[in-house]
């Protein structure tokens, strides 16, 4: 069966561009060979945290730093008004899911495991912020066998901060070491409330929040965390661990969720191998068994080297495995050359024109293609702090110019 709109790839811009489509009314196909890195998210919505000049010098308002970013960035190609759109649908969307944001419409230090600030546009209710704990009293609770959260680090970052802070440590509710285990042992609780209450000896006095590792549960965080902040009487958040990451992997859950309400058709585990062209536009899409799927409209989301959306080869040189899309990349990588990895794993991609259609030498290479996301050209999400941010405000733009494609 033909869809309006193929998307391939489970990136947050993925994500994003087939639940936008599919709630205008278009029919979607999502395929996609596995989850993506959204299981490898913090937490929060990085907008641009720092500004492009100036290493680790956090801007307070992400939106007069984007001027600044080079003229082929993607938030320099799609335009601030989009940017804002998407951000303001993205959000909307999220305030009635149990993943839900908050913004003061600029750039706030969240936690990171180690205690380090990185800032956020956005962050869920429970994610903890520096400001959340100012002239109060922290507890950390540590659960027993887990390495995940470096509370030394964490101890020490909030101290510097004038926070008193202490640590405590108990039981996991079950006897295992890694952050999805536990997630979905609290999930499974029947009484996470009892839990707590037995678990946790009773705060001091002065007490005024308490922070978790981020494992309160996957599907049911909101109750788990709940239940918590009944037992203790105080506010619990919730700080990242190392990878995988429950906050990244609570969003895919959830939008995952919606786009099979809105009747999204979604293959797991398909690897897309190749595509059969028609003149300018692509007809359709050939996964590794040979099965060809067709679509008025292309979307790819593949992500960037680390997900395999572009491929190093032995010489060197980047590829776009799919379509053959032309991809910008400032030299080819040598061996042992540590310090031009952020090169092939950042500023290297396609290179697109503000509909976000791919370019080959100046012109335009499909009609019918978009390309969003990490697979993109000329911006750096680690350094920049701007992963979710290029990834929301690509995915919406795309859907949006495919609707355009399509006449809705």
């Amino acid at each position: 069966m033909k869809s309006d709109v193929i998307v391939i790839g489970s990136e947050l811009d993925g994500l994003v561009a087939a639940l936008r489509l599919a709630e205008q009314g278009c029919s979607v196909r999502l395929m996609a060979s596995g989850a993506g890195s959204l299981h490898y998210a913090p937490g929060g919505v990085h907008l641009l945290g720092f500004a492009p000049e100036a290493d680790e010098q956090i801007g307070a308002d992400p939106f007069a730093m984007i001027d600044a970013l080079h003229e082929r960035h993607p938030y320099r190609v799609i335009g601030q008004r989009r940017i804002r759109a998407a951000l303001d649908w993205f959000l909307a969307g999220r305030a009635s899911q149990a993943v839900g944001y908050r913004t003061n419409g600029g750039n706030s230090p969240a936690m990171t495991s180690a205690g380090l600030e990185i800032p956020v546009y956005a962050w869920s209710a429970r994610q903890a912020r520096y400001e959340d704990f100012a002239g109060g009293a922290v507890t950390v609770v540590a659960f027993d066998g887990y390495q995940d959260l470096p509370t030394g680090l964490l101890v020490a970052s909030l101290n510097r901060q004038g926070i008193d802070c202490k640590v405590i440590k108990i039981p996991p509710p079950k006897q295992m070491s890694h952050s999805v285990g536990l997630a979905r042992a609290f999930d499974e609780m029947a009484s996470p409330e009892s839990y707590f209450a037995n678990c946790i000896p009773e705060l001091a006095d002065q007490t005024t929040a308490a922070i978790f590792p981020a494992v309160l549960g996957i599907r049911r965080h909101g109750q788990v965390v709940e239940a918590a902040q009944d037992a203790l009487g105080v506010q619990c958040f919730e700080v990242p661990t190392l990878p995988p990451c429950m906050p990244g992997m609570r969003l895919y859950s959830e939008m995952l969720d919606e786009l099979k309400q809105c009747g999204v058709a979604i293959h797991m585990g398909a690897k897309v191998s190749g595509f059969e062209p028609r003149g300018a536009r692509i007809e359709a899409i050939v996964d590794a068994g040979g099965r060809n799927y067709g679509a008025d409209v292309f979307i790819t989301a593949t992500g960037g080297v680390l997900m395999g959306g572009l491929e190093v080869q032995s010489d060197g040189s980047v590829r776009e495995p799919v379509f053959g899309l032309g991809v910008h990349q400032t030299r080819p990588l040598e061996r042992g050359r540590a310090d031009q990895a952020l090169d092939a794993l950042h500023e290297t991609g396609v290179e697109t024109d503000e509909r976000l259609s791919p370019l080959a030498d100046g012109e335009l290479h499909c009609e019918n293609l978009f390309v969003t996301g990490m697979t993109l050209a000329h911006w750096q999400p680690t350094r920049e702090a701007s992963a979710e941010g290029v990834a929301i405000a690509t995915g919406w733009t795309a859907a949006e110019e495919a609707r355009a494609l399509l006449g809705r």
